[in-house]
């Protein structure tokens, strides 16, 4: 065997593909029940990205030595390669069910359900795994990204700590701690563990990427843009750092190389609809219109569901006064959305701010409404209706209908609301506050109520840190609703927290 493996290897080396190939094949005529023969052979093959002649080999592995765990682990890894998740699991699985105590098997299996996003069944082999080894280091780590997936930010940025005290060299540990802190707004703590984490490993790809983008959302424009230009020199060509150098290029009107890296991610990926976005979102600032449709529409037919985009055709639709247009385009995307009530409300306050424009109150009235049944949290069309009818002098009218409202069914959280905005514009801060508090009582987790309270305690100086505790309770339910973030920005100014109220105002631009 000895004899023919050096062989093999001496031929594989000098490329001699088809010797190496014969020399291993008459070593397992010769020894037919050695298993580890069909696994090298098999893995020859999969190297080659000769696929299917690998899964071959490795099935007649199994079949030579049915209780042994290798052959499994690796035909399930080959069909794992090619996109047959499922096939892949049932090797996983019957490699467990041989040896249901392995450590390394548990560990890999529950790698495979999380990047298969099977988060019960990975959280369920983290569990066996700690209740075998407690300490044991790459399950924790999969159990920190676990928290993340799930948005449990707060236990996961826990858990990595822990990490990062027993191995304070841990850069995937900090990295991941950034992600963590990244996705729950800490924008300034996210920045510095993943400094922390590319000052250990200075090559570590997916912490630069995320380091320019917290740049981005700082407005540091320059350091987003060196960053990211320091991953394009090890990666030619990645898209998210061609994203996030043009979007700052952008940002800071530097509109050639913007447009530069745009072009790229089309033809990067020319199915992606990023690029048509960002290169929209260019040719927009600029005025435009027609090459910036073009590529909002080419962006809106690769998935038509993108409301980023389809708000933006609807915003060059309004500047260029085509209501109408506008409008007929937004019925249709209703008619697509079907079954996605917080995206069909966005769409009807679009609609209602339409018909603003047109100054047709009656029918923006009845569009910001119909925002509300979709979504009863989207706090824009609150916020309209009570200007509609401030403006229209018909705020006692809609005082006395809201309290009709509420007289015949007590329970219900919007018309309070409505009513604090009203009583809130007419600067009857008593009233309005009742009001709010009233929406809370009955619904608790009503944010729009919770902000607009928090807003209102913190610049009426009575309660500061009532009103902090509600505007992060809003926070934590819609984490990306510019309204909260500068509700929430305010009250850290107010309270002298300058680093905290500063990270939520630029967060706040980043969104509008």
């Amino acid at each position: 065997i000895q004899t023919r493996l050096a062989l093999f290897r001496l031929y594989t080396g000098k490329n001699r593909l088809d010797l190496a190939e014969s020399e291993l094949k008459k070593a397992i005529d010769v020894n037919p029940e050695n298993t580890e023969l069909y696994l090298v052979l098999g893995n020859f093959y999969l190297i080659r990205k000769n696929i299917e002649k690998a899964k071959e080999v490795y099935q007649k592995a199994i079949e030579t030595d049915p209780e042994n765990i290798k052959p499994y682990m690796v035909i399930a890894k080959a069909y794992d390669f090619t996109g047959n998740h499922e096939k892949a699991f049932s090797f996983y699985k019957k490699a467990l069910n041989i040896q249901p105590d392995n450590i390394k098997v548990l560990e890999t299996v529950a790698t495979f359900c999380f990047n298969n996003k099977k988060f019960d069944l990975a959280e369920q082999h983290i569990t066996k795994i700690l209740a075998r080894r407690a300490k044991y280091f790459p399950a924790r780590m999969l159990k920190g990204k676990l928290f993340i997936s799930n948005q449990k930010f707060d236990d996961a940025i826990a858990l990595f700590e822990q990490l990062i005290n027993e191995e304070p060299k841990s850069f995937s540990s900090y990295y991941y701690k950034g992600v963590a802190l990244f996705k729950k707004g800490k924008i300034n703590a996210a920045k510095t563990a993943l400094l922390k984490a590319v000052e250990i490993k200075p090559d570590y790809i997916k912490a630069k990427l995320l380091l320019a983008k917290t740049y981005l959302h700082e407005r540091s424009f320059d350091m987003a843009r060196q960053e990211s230009k320091e991953v394009l020199k090890f990666l030619p060509g990645n898209y998210q750092a061609e994203l996030t150098f043009g979007t700052a290029c952008m940002y800071q009107k530097k509109i050639s190389e913007a447009q530069k890296s745009f072009e790229s991610l089309i033809n990067i990926a020319p199915a992606n609809p990023a690029g048509y976005f960002k290169m929209g979102l260019l040719q927009r600032i600029q005025k435009k219109y027609e090459p910036a449709m073009i590529n909002f529409e080419k962006g809106l037919s690769i998935n038509p569901r993108l409301m980023d985009v389809f708000t933006n055709i609807i915003s060059i639709l309004a500047e260029k006064k085509e209501f109408d247009t506008a409008i007929e385009r937004c019925d249709k995307q209703i008619k697509l959305l079907d079954g996605q009530p917080a995206s069909i409300a966005v769409i009807h306050y679009l609609k209602g701010k339409l018909y603003l424009s047109k100054q047709e109150n009656l029918y923006a009235e009845n569009s910001f409404k119909s925002a509300l049944k979709e979504n009863p949290n989207f706090m824009q069309p609150y916020f309209e209706l009570a200007k509609i009818y401030l403006s229209d002098n018909k705020e006692y009218k809609a005082i006395a209908q809201y309290m009709a409202a509420l007289n015949k069914n007590p329970r219900q959280s919007a018309p309070h609301m409505l009513l604090g905005i009203i009583y809130d514009m007419q600067k009857r801060f008593d009233l309005s506050e009742k009001h709010y508090r009233r929406a809370l009582a009955i619904d608790p987790g009503f944010v729009p109520a919770a902000n607009n309270l928090a807003y209102l305690l913190s610049e009426q100086n009575k309660n500061i840190d009532e009103a902090l505790a509600l505007a992060q309770k809003a926070k934590e339910k819609f984490p990306d609703d510019p309204s909260i973030m500068d509700t929430l920005g305010w009250i850290y100014y107010k309270k002298g927290l300058y680093d905290s109220a500063i990270n939520e105002f630029l967060l706040c631009l980043d969104k509008i």
